[in-house]
């Protein structure tokens, strides 16, 4: 299993949105398990985690929590993740970390329910 982290650091305090497009063309991941940080630690701080615009999930504890399967969710060529954060100050780093499986495109994934 892989993992992989995405950052940015926030330019003012709200919508600040970190954007992670899918894998390369003839592969797909499967993400088992999900986290996101706002260091430092941000009391109010709020994100949200959507997959081509649906909602995944959500958080208000401060900019740290982590969500794990199942169901895990197949992210193909083409698809994005786009994690959004709201009250955060600017300089703040904001974290995405993600497991996944990579495999071929159109290989059946196993072990977990994938959505």
């Amino acid at each position: 299993m892989a993992d992989k982290t995405v950052s940015m650091y926030a330019t003012g305090r709200t919508n600040q949105v970190l954007t992670v497009d899918g894998p390369p063309a003839g592969l797909q991941w499967i993400l088992y398990q999900w986290s996101v940080e706002t260091s430092p630690f941000e009391a109010g701080a709020s994100v949200v985690v959507r997959r081509n615009g649906r909602l995944i999930t959500s958080t208000s504890s401060g900019g740290r929590a982590s969500a794990q399967g199942p169901p895990a969710f197949l992210f193909s060529p083409g698809d994005q993740f786009t994690v959004t954060w709201d009250g955060v100050t600017s300089g703040d780093e904001l974290i995405f970390s993600f497991m996944y499986r990579e495999q071929q495109y159109g290989e059946l994934p196993d072990g977990y329910g994938v959505v």
